[in-house]
């Protein structure tokens, strides 16, 4: 579709906005919806009716509220459930949140919602006079609302959008017929990229799993498919080359966990320091300098995220770290654990508790070991492709931010006169 300028415009008088087509008005959001925010928590009372609840990820995760999501059960008064319920038309926005990116962002009712209540930390918005409700969705999901309420937001440990910011927002405002023409051809168009992206978020998928199962292979079967094999006498093993070695973690390593506590942190410090989660912080002082794997003994990276370090480091009390290697590269080590030991390991119930990991069935879990020579193939050949696939990611990545970009600005448009798509309807029936 080739989308051409309104053939005639005027000063909106907006210095973001800019110029508008001649027949839109210009208003403040209070004049075309009523916006009101919510005040019903999580909690349940034994005095209050039972409803479901629309929560901020919600809103935040989805493009529509709809009646078949999963919406946790909670209680409110009647006064809110008259109030806060939600009806055909509705649009749910993000009042509050830790970066100004991430308030007033977006969720559409399609349907009245019976017994579906707005949660706390949200703000209902809700057309008047005819106005449509899915354009102004539309508008929140455009650059010009989002650069607005950056402005407007006020805060600073959490940043939010007081009523009156909300209310007096200035909006271009197209007649009603036409809101709803704009609407429709932004859900066509949206819809087409939103595949484009969930094409390429599957290519990304296919690859993370690519690339776990060539590294598996490698580290477990080697690169020669003709070596003879032999019983690994360990069933989620199965047949390993004849010549290498089977032996268990505390074998191949020492293990240990360290003394420093997340306190002992700084930001922008000298050197790594390994906490329980999945990212790395930072220290002012080292207590090893040596080759090593680490990983979490309990919390959220319990035995699923490994980090491989040369150098010099400190790491959390609850955090096992392997270093000294013995007949083992610590990079052929890292691969190993890295690749395995979650599928394998905490899968199979290596856990004592929902978040901590059993110090024995951890050093005793069983690691193939080639001759030195071949661990060192085997990590060229596995870096190589590592190299290629992150590559592959990467550029899927790319294209997905593209994507999203195209889709704001395709919305961004439209919703404020720059393209005219009001032959919107006739062309798609062509």
């Amino acid at each position: 579709m080739s989308l051409k300028p309104y053939p005639q415009y005027k000063p909106s008088n907006v210095a973001w906005l800019g110029d508008v087509p001649e027949h839109w008005d210009v208003k403040r959001l209070k004049e075309v919806c009523n916006v009101f925010p919510s005040n019903v928590d999580k909690k349940s009372y034994d005095d209050q009716i039972p409803i479901r609840l629309c929560n901020y990820t919600d809103v935040y995760y989805n493009e529509k509220i709809t009646v078949d999501m999963e919406l946790m059960a909670a209680t409110a008064s009647l006064e809110q459930i008259e109030k806060f319920t939600l009806k055909a038309g509705d649009v749910i926005i993000t009042k509050d949140s830790e970066s100004a990116n991430d308030i007033a962002i977006p969720a559409y009712v399609p349907n009245d919602m019976p017994n579906v209540v707005c949660g706390y930390h949200l703000s209902m918005v809700r057309t008047k006079n005819n106005n449509v409700g899915l354009f102004i969705k539309r508008l929140f999901d455009g650059h010009y609302l989002k650069a607005s309420f950056e402005v407007l937001a006020n805060g600073l440990t959490r940043v939010g959008l007081g009523q009156y910011a909300i209310d007096n927002v200035v909006i271009p405002l197209p007649p009603s017929e036409e809101q709803t023409t704009i609407a429709n051809f932004l859900d066509h168009e949206t819809s087409k990229i939103d595949a484009l992206i969930a094409e390429q978020q599957k290519l990304i998928t296919l690859l993370a799993e690519k690339r776990q199962a060539t590294i598996s292979h490698a580290v477990t079967k080697g690169l020669n498919p003709n070596v003879p094999m032999k019983d690994s006498g360990v069933e989620w093993l199965g047949d390993v080359p004849e010549h290498w070695d089977l032996k268990r973690l505390k074998y191949l390593c020492t293990v240990q966990t360290g003394d420093k506590d997340t306190v002992d942190a700084v930001s922008e410090g000298l050197y790594p320091f390994f906490v329980r989660s999945q990212t790395i912080e930072s220290i002012n002082s080292f207590t090893f300098d040596c080759e090593a794997v680490l990983t979490a003994g309990d919390g959220v990276g319990v035995g699923k995220v490994f980090h491989h370090i040369v150098g010099k480091f400190d790491f959390h009390q609850r955090v096992y770290m392997m270093n000294k290697f013995i007949a083992i590269s610590g990079r052929f080590f890292f691969h190993y654990l890295a690749t395995l030991f979650h599928k394998v390991a905490l899968d199979g119930n290596a856990k004592s508790t929902v978040d901590s990991l059993r110090m024995p069935l951890f050093l005793n879990f069983k690691i193939t070991v080639p001759p030195l020579t071949e661990q060192t193939q085997i990590l060229d050949f596995v870096e190589s492709k590592l190299a290629y696939f992150d590559e592959l990611s990467k550029e899927a990545n790319c294209s997905i931010d593209l994507l999203k970009e195209r889709r704001t600005a395709l919305i961004s448009a439209a919703v404020t006169g720059k393209i005219d798509v009001r032959g919107f309807s006739a062309t798609i029936n062509n």
